[in-house]
């Protein structure tokens, strides 16, 4: 199209939508300037994007003469006559800088700065039903902010919300009946225990509390929550969690002495912990379909599992073996130990259909092979189909009979992913490869190279 005459032809909610899915606020400022048809329709987007990136930091910080970024935001959400989403980002290497002493004492780029908020919110809050904020800690980690309490009083039909990288308070934090979704990342929260919580957002079906820091015995208790990510920054004295709709729940935590989850429905469980505390207490779950654990002592901890028996996927891993920020392997970080037999695995998911072994685990396997009678192999998985294997190739030997004796447990299996760490010698995987295919050539295998995250759940 050539000329505004030629845009104007595009029915106005066409282009309105076309402006709320621009990258940033600044390409709907070029946009603004480009005719008076896209000016008149600018304001009426619904939703929009902050996004302050490394280059404008530095060159705020050279002296340069640009528009403070706080200054843009004001400006160009005062333009907005009903907003729905708003978020603010920071370039992910702004995060990563070290910190410095000085650079804390400023609040240019400190976004949940409560003078700053009150600008802007009480414009927009009316219509606002998304909101996502994402500080620069270096500016937002010290100053203790209120801003939880400003978004409750003003954002009333406010269904989703997120804020990273933030000390909070809860004083004077109201009831969101309407907040459906609340997520918490890197946050230092003056909510010991969670009750404030608990609470103000008795509607959450959608939690996560990735590395809140300042908890002390923590418990969430949400009658309508339905998927929860809970990292567990510090090192609380017990955790409870008490959601009786609760179908989805990712747990990682240190060794509480306590922790207690009551999920009557819950479907999908993924625990991460160094080993249980002197009590673990995990009520029925006959929904559990699928599992994840991560354990120094997996035994234990599968022991003290209830519902395993309808269990269809089961992911294992035991951190044992280190690697670097590459994902390079870099040796062990602790010897295996609480060795889990397959006669266990077979006893306590007898109908498993899907079996992800994390390389920790298989190695753990591998080292008790010598250890092991042909009785801790346990009867015959008559639905287990598919076996997927993470493994930093140190034995070939061992990794053979171990692969043989977990087949020949398996008469339905028929589908074999086996990933290879790169720093395996090269002629350890031809030599494996080769060998197993060979012995088992009515199997379909997939062989493939992992370095960081597992695959297969």
């Amino acid at each position: 199209m050539e000329g505004g005459e030629d845009l104007e032809r595009l029915p106005g909610q066409v282009i309105v939508d076309i402006l709320s899915r621009l990258y940033d606020a600044s390409d709907l400022s070029r946009c603004r300037l480009a005719s008076r048809y896209l000016l008149q329709l600018s304001s009426h987007v619904h939703s929009i994007r902050f996004y302050c990136t490394y280059s404008r930091f530095l060159r705020s910080r050279a002296g340069d003469k640009i528009t403070p970024f706080k200054v843009t935001l004001k400006s160009i959400l005062s333009k907005l006559v009903q907003v729905q989403t708003v978020r603010f980002d920071m370039e992910e290497s702004m995060q990563k800088l070290s910190y410095e002493e000085d650079e804390g004492e400023l609040s240019d780029f400190w976004l949940t700065d409560i003078d700053f908020v009150m600008e802007w919110m009480p414009h927009v809050a009316g219509s606002l039903s998304k909101l996502c904020i994402t500080d620069f800690w270096q500016q937002s980690c010290w100053p203790c902010t209120n801003v939880l309490s400003v978004i409750s009083r003003y954002c009333k039909a406010l269904c989703y919300l997120e804020l990273r990288n933030a000390w909070l308070s809860v004083e004077g934090l109201q009831k969101m009946p309407m907040l459906t979704s609340l997520t918490l990342e890197f946050i230092r929260l003056n909510d010991e225990s969670l009750t404030m919580i608990n609470e103000c957002f008795p509607a959450l079906e959608v939690l996560h509390l990735i590395n809140v820091g300042g908890l002390k015995d923590p418990g969430i208790c949400l009658p309508q929550l339905r998927v929860c990510h809970w990292t567990v920054s510090n090192s609380p004295v017990s955790l409870i969690l008490d959601a009786c709709k609760l179908v989805e729940l990712k747990l990682e935590c240190c060794s509480p002495k306590s922790l207690i989850i009551r999920a009557p429905l819950l479907a999908c469980l993924r625990l991460s912990m160094e080993r249980p505390g002197e009590l673990f207490k995990v009520e029925d779950m006959p929904n559990l379909r699928s599992l994840v654990v991560n354990s120094f002592e997996l035994s234990s901890l599968i022991e003290l599992l209830s519902g395993k028996d309808f269990v269809e996927k089961l992911l294992l891993e035991q951190p044992i073996l280190a690697f670097d920020e590459d994902g390079h392997w870099d040796g062990f970080q602790k010897k295996p130990s609480n060795m889990l037999s397959f006669e266990q695995l077979g006893r306590d998911f007898p109908l498993l259909n899907t079996l992800i072994i994390g390389p920790g685990a298989w190695y753990t396997f591998e080292h008790g092979l010598d250890r092991m009678g042909e009785s801790s192999y346990g009867s015959r998985w008559k639905f287990f189909k598919r076996l997927v294997v993470h493994v930093v190739l140190l034995r070939v030997e061992n990794t053979c009979t171990l692969i043989s004796k977990l087949i020949g447990l398996c008469p339905m299996l028929f589908e074999v992913e086996f990933f290879m760490h790169p720093d395996s010698k090269p002629d350890a995987q031809t030599l494996l490869i080769s060998k197993i295919q060979n012995e088992f050539p009515h199997l379909r295998w997939k062989w493939e190279v992992w370095r960081k995250s597992l695959h297969g759940f």
